[in-house]
């Protein structure tokens, strides 16, 4: 099981100025700040799956993985 210390090392690799994360059953959802001009969510995700570290973007983790229920957020 990935930690979520760990989860943000491996998000960062892809993914830079990381300001939250959304946890879920399955796993960590790290995301940038919006924008002034971002319509909807934050600019940018990552995800990476607790089981594997495996890292995804936010549509293959829903359409490939089924997504998993939100347990928190978490502001850094």
């Amino acid at each position: 099981m990935v930690t979520l210390e760990k989860a943000r090392e491996i998000a960062a690799d892809w993914l830079t100025d990381i300001s939250g994360c959304t946890e879920f059953t399955t796993a960590y959802a790290f995301y940038n700040p919006r924008t002034e001009n971002a319509i909807g969510g934050p600019d940018a995700s990552v995800v990476v799956m607790k089981e594997t570290g495996k890292r995804c973007g936010f549509t293959e983790f829903i359409m490939k993985y089924g997504g998993g229920e939100m347990i928190r957020e978490i502001k850094f």
